[in-house]
C-alpha cells in the first residue's frame, strides 16, 4: 500500500474566499511517476515538455508573462550521504537568492514541514513554496507580473493545498470524493437519465444531451447481441430496438454518488442492496472487437483528450449502465460511449 502524503498549508483557512473570488479559474491534475507526487494546476498554464530528468515540470501562460514550475529538490549534503534539513534547505535557497541582485526577499516564513520566500525579480514577482515530504524535498515555483499579485494569491493556496505526494490520480479519486466530479454526474443525470429515456434523447438528437456530446466524436455504445460485445453508432441507431427507445428510468435522482473500490463492477448487488452511481478515472476504454477474425483493436481518442471517466449506474431495474465521459484542457466532460455489455456476457 502507498504511503499517502498530503500537505496542509497553514493558509488554508484563507483559501474558500480567494476560490469563490477567482472561482472562473478550472484547475487541471499533474501527476510525477519518477517520484510519485501530484499537483493541480490552473488550466490557462500550459504544460510544457518534460525535462530529460523527469524530476517535475513547467506550466508557462500563453504570451510567456505567467510560470509555475514544480519539481522535486536535490537537496543532499553529499559529503556526508544525507539529505538536509528544512532549516538548512531554506538557508542554502535564501543565500542564493540574497546572491542574485535583481531578487528582493519581501516575505520569508519557515514551518513544521515547508518554508515560502515571497518576492520579486526585476519585473516580476514570485512565490517559492518547497516542501519537505517522504524524505524528498518538492519545489513549486510561481512567476508572475506585479499587477497580477492579487489574482495569484487565490491560485498559489489552492495549488499549494492540492500537493500530495504517493497518491496518483487514480487513487485520490478512488480514496475520497471529489465533489466537482459528482457534481457534474448529478446533473448529467438529472438532465438525460431520471425520469428520462436516456436512448430516445440520444438518437433524437434532443439539445439536453447533445450538450454533453462533441459532435465530432459523438457517441459509441458496446453492446452484445450474441456473445461477442460490437460497437455501435449514430448510423444503426446506436443498436437500440424499439423497446429501448420506450420507457423511462425511475426518478432515482438521490440515488449516491460515489467513488468506485471494487474489483471489478460485476461484483455488484443488483438485488438492490448496491443501487448507487459509482465512478472511477481510468486510463483507456474498452477495447474493440472485429467479429470475423475475433481480434482486439484499441479505441483511440483524439490526442485532446487526456482524461477519462468511468461511471457505473446500479439498480435492481437499471442493472448495470456504464458511461465514459472523456476531457480535454478546453473542454468540460463530454458523453463518448454507452457500454451496456459489460458483465453481461
Amino acid at each position: 500500500m502507498k504511503n499517502t502524503f498530503q500537505i496542509l498549508i497553514v493558509f488554508l483557512t484563507f483559501i474558500s474566499v480567494n476560490i469563490n473570488v477567482y472561482s472562473e479559474v478550472t484547475y487541471e491534475s499533474y501527476y510525477n511517476e519518477r517520484f510519485d507526487f501530484g499537483i493541480e494546476y490552473p488550466n490557462f498554464l500550459i504544460p510544457q515538455p518534460p525535462p530529460d530528468n523527469n524530476d517535475g515540470n513547467k506550466f508557462i501562460s500563453k504570451n510567456g508573462a505567467s510560470s509555475m514550475l514544480v519539481f522535486r529538490s536535490v537537496k543532499i549534503d553529499n559529503d556526508a550521504n544525507i539529505i538536509y534539513s528544512l532549516d538548512i534547505a531554506h538557508d542554502l535557497d535564501k543565500y542564493q537568492y540574497n546572491s542574485d541582485k535583481s531578487v528582493k526577499i519581501t516575505k520569508d516564513e519557515i514551518f513544521d514541514n515547508y518554508y515560502k520566500f515571497t518576492g520579486t525579480k526585476g519585473n516580476k514577482h514570485f512565490v517559492q513554496i518547497t516542501i519537505f515530504a517522504n524524505e524528498n524535498f518538492f519545489t513549486i515555483l510561481f512567476e508572475f507580473k506585479k499587477s497580477e499579485l492579487k489574482k495569484y494569491k487565490g491560485i498559489i493556496d489552492y495549488v499549494a493545498n492540492s500537493f500530495n505526494v504517493g497518491e496518483s490520480e487514480q487513487d485520490r479519486v478512488q480514496q475520497q470524493p471529489d465533489e466537482t466530479i459528482s457534481n457534474f454526474i448529478t446533473l448529467f443525470l438529472d438532465d438525460c437519465f431520471w425520469g428520462k429515456n436516456m436512448n430516445k434523447l440520444l438518437v433524437e438528437k434532443k439539445q439536453v444531451i447533445m450538450k454533453y456530446i462533441d459532435p465530432k466524436l459523438d457517441v459509441r455504445r458496446y453492446y452484445n447481441p450474441g456473445a461477442i460485445a460490437l460497437i455501435y453508432n449514430r448510423t444503426n441507431n446506436f443498436g437500440f430496438s424499439a423497446i429501448d427507445l420506450k420507457g423511462v428510468s425511475n426518478n432515482n435522482n438521490q440515488l449516491k454518488v460515489v467513488p468506485f473500490d471494487l474489483n471489478s463492477p460485476c461484483e455488484f448487488n443488483l438485488d438492490g442492496s448496491d443501487d448507487g452511481v459509482y465512478y472511477s478515472l481510468v486510463e483507456s476504454v474498452p477495447d474493440s472487437i472485429d467479429p470475423v477474425n475475433l481480434e482486439f483493436y484499441p479505441m483511440n481518442l483524439p490526442n485532446n483528450y487526456t482524461k477519462i471517466l468511468k461511471v457505473h449506474l446500479v439498480g435492481e431495474k437499471i442493472r448495470l449502465r456504464t458511461l465514459y465521459f472523456v476531457k480535454s484542457s478546453e473542454s468540460n466532460w463530454i458523453l463518448a460511449f454507452i457500454d451496456d455489455s459489460e458483465c453481461s456476457a
